[in-house]
This record gives C-alpha cells, structure tokens and sequence, in this order.
C-alpha cells in the first residue's frame, strides 16, 4: 500500500510512523475509502489497534501519520 517512515512530529515532539502511499495508488475512490478508514480506525481505542493521529497530503503525496510501534519488520 506505501512505504512507512520513522519521522518526528515536530509540532508535538514525538516520533510517528509515516505511511506514504505509492502514487498510482492514490486514485479518487482509492483515496475516498482511505479517508474513511482512516476517520472510523481514530475512534477506536484498543491495545490492538495503532492509533491513527492525521491523514492528509503534502506536495501531491497522501500520507498516514500514527503512532510508532517499536518492534521488528513484519
């Protein structure tokens, strides 16, 4: 789906994980759905479920910002 990052939120002074999805993956239903994953899974509170902090787009490039597991590569 994308490449996933560890980035700082300089903002709030805290490392997230980033996901930037591919770019041929970001057509209009595509994103549709995405946006509504994403608003349904930050409601959700679970030791299971990564919380989903922000979902927007920068320079053309739509991205996912969540928390940071650490822990190894899957």
């Amino acid at each position: 789906m994308g490449i996933v990052f560890k980035a700082h939120d300089a903002s709030l002074d805290r490392t997230v994980a980033l996901k930037v999805l591919k770019e041929g993956d970001a057509g209009p239903d595509f994103l549709k759905r995405l946006h509504r994953e994403a608003s349904l899974a930050a409601k959700l509170r679970h030791p299971n479920i990564v919380p989903i902090y922000e979902v927007g787009q920068c320079e053309g490039l739509h991205y996912l910002c969540m928390d940071f597991i650490e822990g190894r590569d899957l």
